[in-house]
């Protein structure tokens, strides 16, 4: 503490250099007392004072020292005094008079550099970073060896300068060699601008400083894999894990790259070694888990231990979404659509901001024509997702099966207006306008359709379809038929619009092999038994029509117009 004292008191000396004492020799035999006596009394007023406030700040008293110092200031205007009042002050926070104080310091004084580093601490502590850089800006144009005060300013400007900072650190290394904060500052700077390989080449520097750093070993192989550098990665993962093996983040990073490479056998053993050493740790199982549903897309025998893994995490993570939305998926890709939908309305539940989990909850709903729970879901969704037009789709689609076509039409429109261009929603709502007999509007969304995709099939077998239903345009009705069908040669509604639009031509033989190529697929409707009742009636083949009525028939009991034509 006496150091400081001494510092500051030495400091004060300096500043009254040229003040000889060659006058009061003169004067020694006068009582006259002149100015220049006056003078060198208030210096050594201040002086006192100084002291006095210097030995109070080395106690911590900083406010007794602010006085002492503010006195003194009134016999003498000195830069060390304005210095010391100003760290007194922002010793106490108020980062104002501080500033003020330190900015006096060092417009007496401009080339001192401890005022200069003392205002830019000042200026960091008021959060003001400009002042802060103009400080140090100066302190490196007077003292460009000044390099602590080069990795402070590069530290201010790396956010608003990046590249410039950039050229600071590497100035500095050059100076002073490899130093690890300096590389893990350029670290992350080239990362902040997505300069992947500079930033890998800090980090390889980093860990040639420190080689047993076990985080640094991840995060550098970890980088190395996002630049797809799987060698080296790998290269850092064996070593370091063979080393400690029961390094679980370690292990788990090199089990998901032999996956990633393909090295299925290899990822297994890996995560089967995680697992014995999981214990409790629920984030290690969960990710073994995922990385397991991950294998299993490509080996299915794996799949029980997948669902064996998944179900363990759903009770004991039981607010965790994560099981159930793994578990829905598998259920959902081996067709058990209740099972699905069971879990992925736990998402739902747990994670009500989880889109997706809505989607797949009304999709599911819908599929399995249940309405009325897939609209009083999927409003909830909308309500909570209002911007996400998947919703407006679905929730469009739902109304639409329940007869409800206003609401129907008055979601697909708001749809619309989030994405212009849906072909999902243009396609559902011009076959409601279709229904509904409102063909002007139907048939401008099926243009509309196939102007911005020509090939998409439903609205080319739609359109086609509708056409052949009002005897319009079967020319083009036939070309967009065969269009359709040549996209999906096994789709039954497709093969019997072509089949239908053959019949309007006319051309029932070709009417007839078409639509006997739909029912050969076993997914006719009772709609294409119907048409090849009508086909064989224009043959003349009245049993073989009255048979394909029956069976449209059998298949929807409620059709009183195929009814008719059986009476």
């Amino acid at each position: 503490m006496k150091i400081i004292t001494l510092g500051l008191f030495l400091l004060f000396s300096m500043t009254l250099a040229g003040c000889g004492s060659t006058g009061n020799l003169q004067n020694q035999e006068s009582h006259e007392v002149t100015s220049e006596d006056q003078g060198f009394a208030a210096k050594d007023s201040a002086l006192s004072k100084f002291i006095q406030g210097s030995l109070f700040e080395t106690r911590g008293d900083y406010a007794s020292a602010i006085l002492e110092y503010q006195e003194a200031l009134q016999y003498e205007k000195n830069a060390a005094i304005l210095y010391a009042l100003s760290r007194s002050y922002s010793a106490i926070g108020k980062h104002s008079f501080a500033a003020m104080h330190g900015k006096e310091a060092v417009e007496l004084e401009p080339k001192n550099l401890d005022f200069r580093k003392n205002l830019a601490n000042v200026y960091l502590h008021a959060m003001d970073l400009q002042g802060a850089v103009r400080q140090f800006e100066e302190i490196v144009t007077i003292d460009s060896m000044d390099n602590q005060s080069w990795f402070a300013l590069a530290r201010l400007i790396q956010s608003s300068a990046p590249l410039r900072a950039l050229s600071i650190y590497e100035r500095i290394l050059q100076y002073e060699g490899e130093r690890w904060e300096i590389l893990s500052e350029m670290a992350t700077v080239n990362m902040t601008l997505n300069r992947l390989d500079p930033a890998a080449r800090a980090l390889r520097k980093m860990l040639d400083i420190d080689p047993g750093n076990r985080g640094l070993q991840r995060q550098l192989a970890q980088l190395y894999l996002r630049i797809g550098r799987q060698n080296e990665a790998l290269g850092i993962l064996e070593p370091a894990y063979e080393e400690d093996p029961k390094d679980i983040e370690t292990g788990a990073m090199l089990a998901d790259l032999s996956m990633e490479r393909g090295e299925y056998v290899k990822a297994l053993e890996l995560y089967k070694s995680l697992r014995s050493i999981a214990g409790d740790n629920l984030e290690l199982k969960m990710r073994i888990a995922i990385a397991y549903f991950g294998i299993q897309q490509r080996d299915s025998s794996v799949t029980p231990t997948t669902i064996e893994l998944l179900n363990e995490l759903s009770t004991e993570a039981a607010s965790d979404w994560r099981p159930h939305w793994y578990l829905g998926a598998i259920a959902a890709t081996s067709m058990q659509d209740s099972l699905a939908l069971i879990h992925f309305q736990r998402v739902t539940e747990l994670a009500a901001w989880n889109a997706d989990a809505w989607y797949y909850v009304g999709s599911l709903r819908i599929q399995n024509s249940e309405y009325i729970p897939a609209i009083e879901q999927l409003e909830k969704a909308r309500t909570l997702h209002p911007n996400d037009v998947r919703f407006a789709f679905l929730l469009g689609v739902a109304y639409d099966q329940t007869k409800e076509e206003e609401k129907a039409i008055e979601l697909f429109r708001q749809g619309l207006k989030l994405s212009p261009n849906d072909i999902s929603i243009l396609t559902s709502y011009a076959l409601t306008m279709n229904r509904l007999e409102r063909f002007a509007e139907s048939d401008s969304l099926y243009e509309r359709v196939l102007g911005i995709d020509p090939e998409n099939h439903l609205a080319l077998n739609n359109y086609a379809y509708t056409l052949a239903e009002r005897d319009l345009q079967l020319d083009r009705a036939l070309s967009m038929a065969q269009q359709a069908v040549a996209a999906q040669p096994k789709n039954s509604s497709y093969l019997d619009t072509i089949g239908w639009v053959y019949y309007m031509l006319g051309n029932y033989t070709e009417a007839e092999k078409w639509i006997l190529k739909s029912i050969e697929t076993g997914d006719a409707s009772a709609v294409i038994y119907d048409h090849m009742g009508d086909v064989y009636e224009k043959l003349g083949q009245s049993e073989k029509a009255t048979e394909y009525w029956r069976k449209a028939l059998e298949k929807d009991s409620s059709n009183e117009s195929i009814r008719k034509k059986l009476e």
